[in-house]
């Protein structure tokens, strides 16, 4: 039996999904199909498909699977590994709605570093894995278990702090937006200035932050001088205000 597994994201990962089902049809995968799907409208006659499973359903069926193909959840693949099941891992992928960001990729990297899993970086990758995972046996981490639990808290972390990151941004994002139109009283100039400085800033983190952080103090600080130039050359009185403003949108 081989289980698909995407997790609880409130996003479809039908992409995968939909290739699974063609595999599956094409007759490439022959044995018999438990999935679980999350959110979103996937159906396949030809497996059994589940939209959640309790913890238990999802042990049972990760004991019984002898390939476990799912997204780049660490949760899922902790358990795969715990039961030297081969995992062939797909990372859900912004460009296509199916997570916030691409830290899926990172997290698949750094299991595949370490010889846990087998990784498609590319959905057409899938059928050479499978054939792969015939005979691929994932490390053992017991020997090595607060190595592999280290690992896995610091990727935890790593999302975290990313989710945090965005919720506090969007709240000082909006409040300082809420702040311009009640204390200066929907001034026009100012208002342009905030939501010229607020769409510089995500154009500029969308181009190049990602998830790269390490760039982020530079690019904030030649994008200020261009908001600034566009400051001044609209009115210099608000050069103060616009700063205010700007460090509300940044952080």
């Amino acid at each position: 039996m081989i289980l698909v597994a995407v997790g609880t994201q409130d996003r479809p990962f039908n992409r995968l999904l939909n290739y699974i089902k063609q595999l599956k049809e094409e007759g490439i995968i022959k044995d018999k199909l438990i999935v679980q799907k999350g959110c979103g409208d996937f159906e396949c006659e030809e497996a059994e498909v589940f939209e959640m499973l309790t913890e238990e359903e999802f042990t049972e069926y990760v004991k019984e699977a002898r390939i476990v193909i799912c997204h780049g959840g660490v949760g899922i693949i902790h358990e795969a590994v715990e039961y030297d099941k081969p995992v062939i891992a797909v990372a859900r992928l912004k460009e296509y709605g199916e997570h916030q960001n691409d830290h899926q990729k990172q997290i698949i990297n750094e299991f595949y570093k370490r010889g846990y899993l087998l990784k498609a970086d590319n959905l057409e990758d899938i059928p050479e894995l499978l054939k792969e995972a015939e005979t691929f046996k994932p490390n053992k981490f017991e020997s090595n278990k607060d190595n592999f639990n280290n690992l896995i808290f610091s990727l935890i972390n790593k999302e975290n702090k990313h989710n945090k990151y965005l919720r506090i941004k969007l709240f000082f994002s909006l409040t300082g937006f809420l702040l311009q139109v009640l204390f200066y009283k929907m001034n026009p100039v100012l208002l342009s200035s905030y939501i010229f400085a607020l769409i510089l800033a995500l154009v500029i983190e969308l181009i190049f932050f990602r998830d790269n952080t390490g760039k982020r103090y530079l690019l904030f600080i030649l994008s200020l001088v261009c908001a600034f130039l566009f400051v001044y050359f609209t009115n210099l009185g608000n050069l103060i205000t616009f700063f205010i403003s700007w460090l509300v949108v940044l952080f």
